[in-house]
């Protein structure tokens, strides 16, 4: 049991890690609307950063949901053991 709450934890901070680094690399995103053909440079590097940030928020998701699911599993074994250790079930 108690490895399975250190890997939560540790999966936690990862959730944690992934939601500061997008913070960081989102400050890099240039927030205008780029349409000239002059700007082409622009527009191409505005793509890759939105491909990016998706590719992040895909992961941090998947992450996220494994995260509460091992959170709500850890939270349900423990809850059970209590009561078994209590005598109630």
């Amino acid at each position: 049991m108690l490895y399975g709450f250190v890997i939560w934890i540790a999966l936690t901070l990862v959730v944690l890690g992934m939601i500061a680094y997008r913070y960081f690399v989102s400050r890099q995103e240039d927030d205008t609307v780029h349409l000239a053909d002059s700007e082409a440079p622009l527009i191409a590097e505005q793509q890759h950063m939105v491909a990016r940030l998706n590719k992040l928020d895909l992961w941090k998701r998947r992450l996220t949901v494994a995260d509460v699911v091992l959170g709500a599993g850890l939270a349900t074994v423990f809850v059970v053991n209590a009561l078994r250790g209590s005598g109630l079930l």
